[in-house]
């Protein structure tokens, strides 16, 4: 919704009368969570996040970027004047005009439908649930048992000079779990899931059933580890 004092309808406006004839301005905010379990204990809890704003400008026929990650005045105000410079030293080695494709302004907004959000689960429930799944990795020969969860957030919103204005949230969870089994005179079997993720909130993780997955990785790994080697 635009309104006055806006950042991102600033940004453009500011553009539009610095001489582009076409601008955006979009703002990207994302977060990470994740927790992860070595034998079961735990061996990390991380949280991170990061956010920025970028304005991209057609100025003097080409493009021009130029971005930030800081969101005071200060910073934004030079962001047009940047991205200007850059598509005024663009324009020197151009050959042709930059010309857009004709498209109509949107207007929406979209977020993940969320059964529970990930980043709401406490924390001990969350590491009740890896050291459940890692008791069902035990094996006589299990080396090596990991598991973890994650969520990740991104926020992002559009403005452009031609009357788009949208914004999404996009979550997505995984949950990850390995065994290595080690046993004398036999070549070491593993079991893993590479990216097990998807758009959607904890009721994915709980969908797993990490527990019952676990106790089918240890019995493919002890498998693994009983197969004879190919000759």
């Amino acid at each position: 919704m635009r309104v006055p004092g806006d950042p991102l309808v600033d940004l453009v406006e500011s553009a539009r009368r610095r001489g582009a004839t076409y601008a955006d301005a979009r703002h990207v905010e994302r977060e990470h969570e994740s927790i992860s379990t070595k034998d079961g204990a735990v061996e990390s809890i991380d949280r991170a996040g990061d956010r920025g704003i970028g304005v991209r400008v057609i100025y003097m026929g080409s493009w021009g970027f130029a971005a930030t990650d800081r969101t005071g005045e200060p910073a934004l105000r030079g962001l047009v004047e940047e991205a200007c410079r850059r598509a005024e030293a663009a324009a020197r080695v151009r050959r042709t005009s930059v010309r857009l494709a004709p498209q109509a302004p949107q207007r929406g907004s979209y977020r993940t439908p969320l059964g529970r959000d990930p980043f709401a689960v406490p924390v001990a429930e969350r590491i009740a649930l890896l050291r459940e799944a890692d008791a069902a990795l035990r094996g006589p020969n299990a080396r090596t048992r990991r598991c973890g969860v994650a969520a990740y957030r991104t926020r992002k919103r559009l403005v452009t000079s031609e009357g788009t204005d949208v914004e999404q949230e996009i979550v997505e969870t995984s949950a990850t779990l390995s065994i290595l089994a080690v046993k004398a005179g036999a070549k070491p079997a593993q079991r893993y899931d590479m990216r097990n993720a998807r758009q959607a909130g904890w009721e994915f993780v709980e969908s797993c059933d990490l527990v019952a997955r676990a106790a089918r990785y240890r019995d493919a790994a002890a498998a693994g580890l009983a197969a004879p080697r190919a000759t």
